[in-house]
């Protein structure tokens, strides 16, 4: 099965991107926070000051990062299958994993410094400079293959799985908001059920004592000793509630003003007749 090809431009595809980040920050921010809390062994807690600490840095990351992935998709699309008036739904997901992996490089050392930032309860900036001063600049991408395999899964269910399963819907479900909804909420559970591992393993690296460095394996093998295979899965609801809604969000979103920038493009230009000059 194939899907025709984007009509929009790197530049639209940024746009785009950056505003699906932000929509889905303003929703599901607090959602981040718990989860996060969850997983480094922080108490619950539903106070907003806390819920909500650090929402502009996680906004500026995600914000770079969705557009990246968007743009990405879009540029990636445009070089490996530039010579196809239709890529197939195996080539779409392909391009959208690869966006995803490449957006990681923004939003792993952005939740690093996030998660330090929680655990010590100081401001952004300040929190980045006890990183870099205590663990140089590369215990930034501390986490970095598991937030690309994490990152990957994610782009590839908003940018991928939810518009083909979309298409599968509407034929049995004619209102275009309840499909979007409907494949929106099924990639989203995809996501968190391929994604959760790699993320709970990302947050127990970045949260881990400048001492005693979690390295990727090191953080499988130890999780499953303590926990077996639940250990994978720490944080779930809270962030299965959230990529549900993201993906959904940025899906809707993306689909959205991905449709109004074709229509844009498509239009013809018209000829102003009062604009004619007679020589």
């Amino acid at each position: 099965m194939s899907e025709s090809r984007s009509k929009t431009t790197f530049a639209q595809s940024l746009i785009t991107g950056s505003v699906a980040g932000a929509t889905e920050v303003l929703v599901d921010h607090p959602l981040w926070v718990i989860k996060t809390r969850i997983q480094s062994g922080d108490p619950f807690t539903f106070d907003h000051r806390t819920l909500y600490r650090g929402i502009l840095p996680n906004a500026a990351s995600m914000i770079p990062s969705t557009a990246l992935q968007v743009g990405f998709n879009q540029g990636l699309q445009d070089i490996l299958y530039k010579d196809k008036k239709e890529i197939s739904n195996t080539q779409r997901l392909s391009s959208a994993f690869l966006a995803g992996v490449g957006s990681s490089l923004v939003s792993c050392p952005t939740e690093r410094i996030m998660t330090y930032q929680g655990q010590q309860k100081n401001g952004f900036l300040e929190a980045g400079k006890k990183i870099t001063k205590q663990g140089g600049y590369r215990s930034l991408l501390t986490g970095l293959p598991a937030t690309a395999f994490r990152e990957g899964m994610f782009a590839g269910s908003f940018l991928g799985v939810t518009p083909i399963l979309k298409k599968q819907i509407q034929p049995f479900c004619p209102n275009e908001s309840s499909a979007s909804l409907a494949a929106g909420m099924s990639a989203g559970i995809g996501a968190t059920i391929s994604s959760q591992g790699f993320d709970t393993v990302k947050t127990i690296q970045q949260a881990a004592n400048f001492n005693k460095p979690v390295s990727f394996f090191g953080g499988l093998k130890d999780l499953y000793a303590k926990h077996g295979v639940y250990g994978f899965f720490k944080g779930g609801i809270p962030r299965g509630a959230r990529v549900m809604s993201a993906v959904t969000i940025m899906g809707f979103v993306t689909d959205k003003m991905e449709t109004k920038f074709k229509e844009h493009n498509n239009k013809e230009p018209t000829l102003n007749i009062n604009k004619l000059k007679i020589s």
